[in-house]
């Protein structure tokens, strides 16, 4: 579904992603590991079109959008979950939720506003509730449920369980697995080793801006060298 290739993106002169490349098959969840400032956020910024690189190429569907601004990668059906959630603190759940109601690429209406609500039930409970009175790990859903409501195909996940508590990181662990049996494709950045492992089909480790190591967790878990050198594990 996603293919990155060779990308270098820069913030100005600072370069960043210095010829990266991975790919995410269809229904998958794919992670990126790796220390604060290697660029997973840039990453994913570089996906949806936020920073588009300078050199390379990156496919969707088989379609280059390298270069395509962000509301046209959005209509292909790619949907960002940002770093501290960013939700809209003067709208309520509901609100938050309908005012990013969209149809899918196929025209589809999959996810709607019930929908979200029966998939994160703590949602329905606050729905009216205004979206700075919630809890991170309530914000964290909402973020989650409002990008599904634009009914995507692929959901960039940049840091989920950031500043969340243990016993809600594990709420978030079982949610996501629920989420991708619905077929839905998922590329996360994340810090905490052992939630990347259990989430993810297959882990890239990044480092200064490049794919260092990916395998499937099992291999990773493994690699002493790797987790020692790269993750501090």
């Amino acid at each position: 579904m996603l293919d990155i290739q060779d990308i270098n993106t820069y913030y100005g002169e600072s370069h960043i992603l210095q010829g990266l490349s991975l790919q995410v098959p269809e229904g998958t969840v794919a992670a990126i590991l790796g220390r604060n400032g290697v660029g997973k956020t840039t990453l994913l910024h570089s996906v949806n079109g936020f920073v588009p690189p300078r050199q390379g190429s990156i496919y969707y569907n088989g379609v280059e959008i390298t270069k395509r601004p962000v509301h046209e990668i959005a209509k292909q059906g790619i949907a960002l979950v940002p770093q501290g959630r960013r939700i809209f603190s003067s709208l309520n759940v509901r609100e938050n939720l309908e005012v990013a109601l969209k149809k899918g690429k196929d025209g589809g209406q999959s996810w709607d506003v019930e929908r979200i609500m029966d998939f994160f039930p703590r949602l329905r409970e606050r729905a009216h509730h205004m979206g700075n009175k919630l809890s991170g790990g309530e914000q964290q859903m909402l973020a989650t449920g409002r990008a599904l409501a634009g009914n995507p195909s692929l959901l960039l996940l940049d840091e989920p369980t950031e500043g969340l508590a243990p016993i809600i990181v594990k709420e978030l662990e079982g949610l996501l697995l629920e989420l991708k049996k619905t077929g839905v494709t998922i590329l996360l950045t994340e810090q905490r080793f052992g939630f990347a492992l259990r989430v993810a089909d297959h882990i890239y480790v990044m480092a200064q801006g490049q794919i260092v190591h990916d395998s499937a967790p099992a291999e990773l878990w493994q690699n002493e060298e790797i987790k020692k050198t790269y993750l501090g594990v």
